[in-house]
């Protein structure tokens, strides 16, 4: 009789411990799982926050965010955008190589240029035209400008290149719609003295 007991004491025990451990294998499995999720949904979470923030930098406009890179000559009839303060305005897109001329708000003209390289870049922003000669020649480059209108420091609008002989450089003529200064505004020589002669000094000058 004892024997009996004994006997089925151990398998009632065998049976507890089978059901704990089935417990305890459920529950691991239930917590792996929803780890899992929770890691995949912090993953998700993260890459959609690095998206965020990629599009937040890629979206950035520059202070004159009112100009698309986009717009086309005819977009660009109304000046009223850049606020003039001046009777003549000049906007540089070096975007487009083109400068644009306006006389109260209103397109007049429209002109390839050439800006500055990589390195010696075109100064974006707003400026003045604050001096103005009929020609420059440098000593350093061996090459000079006519109808030259000063805005910034060293940075002028001004005819493509000539050279020693005072005649302008055909190959440098060719470099009009691209970038090919040394960070002043290239023109051909009849946009130049169109330039000079229409504008005068203190008239507004946006570059972007």
């Amino acid at each position: 009789m004892g024997y009996k007991n004994i006997a089925k004491q151990k398998r009632q025990k065998m049976r507890r411990v089978k059901v704990l451990s089935v417990l305890i294998l459920t529950t691991i499995v239930t917590a792996a799982i929803c780890f899992k999720y929770i890691i995949l949904d912090e993953k998700r979470l993260t890459s959609k926050v690095n998206l965020n923030e990629e599009a937040e930098v890629v979206n950035t406009m520059s202070d004159f965010s009112y100009i698309s890179e986009q717009k086309t000559e005819a977009q660009m009839n109304n000046g009223d955008k850049f606020d003039f303060t001046s009777k003549y305005g000049i906007v540089v897109s070096i975007d487009q190589q083109r400068v644009y001329v306006y006389e109260d708000s209103k397109l007049i003209k429209s002109m390839l240029c050439a800006t500055g390289v990589e390195g010696s870049d075109t100064p974006v922003g707003r400026y003045k035209i604050i001096a103005r000669a009929k020609s420059f020649f440098s000593q350093q480059y061996q090459q000079g400008g006519y109808y030259y209108l000063q805005f910034m420091g060293d940075f002028l609008f001004h005819s493509v290149p000539f050279g020693p002989d005072g005649k302008i450089i055909p190959e440098e003529e060719n470099k009009l719609g691209f970038k090919a200064s040394h960070g002043c505004v290239r023109l051909s020589l009849d946009d130049s003295k169109w330039l000079y002669d229409t504008v005068p000094n203190q008239t507004d000058v946006v570059i972007y």
